[in-house]
């Protein structure tokens, strides 16, 4: 079975699957780490307690927030586990796909199309109009 954690810096992974629960609905597949919100808990236990929730075969998907923050670099240390695979860069439309993926897909070429997919979902709005109003002008 595939499983997916979204995990980020304060609350950003809940609102993460309340946002792509709107689009999607269920979202049973996503598991939330909200670090630092808990007093008294490491993220190193949020991390163990979590993947403790896990089969052996299970794939583990990973999201983070944000590539070299706290998050990412704790999860770094579970990189070379049969079947986990980390993801820096949380965006809806990766989770979205994410979602949709079949138990049976090769986990990395997913992820790679999926990568390639939501990078392209990033867009300089200002400079998309200007290039648009500059086509417009040439006719």
């Amino acid at each position: 079975m595939i499983r997916i954690v979204l995990a980020s810096h304060g609350r950003l992974a809940e609102g993460m699957r309340e946002s792509v629960r709107l689009i999607m609905g269920n979202t049973d597949a996503v598991t939330t780490i909200c670090a630092y919100c808990e007093p008294g808990i490491s993220l190193g236990e949020q991390i163990e307690r979590t993947l403790s929730l896990f089969a052996p075969e299970d794939k583990v998907i990973v999201v983070t927030d944000v590539f070299g923050g706290s998050v990412n670099n704790e999860f770094m240390k579970y990189i070379k586990k049969d079947c986990f695979y980390l993801i820096a860069g949380m965006n809806m439309p990766l989770v979205i796909q994410l979602l949709t993926m079949d138990d049976t897909e090769h986990v990395e070429e997913a992820l790679d199309t999926y990568l390639l997919e939501a990078r392209k979902g990033i867009v300089n709005c200002n400079t998309l109009l200007k290039e648009c109003e500059a086509v417009e002008e040439d006719f």
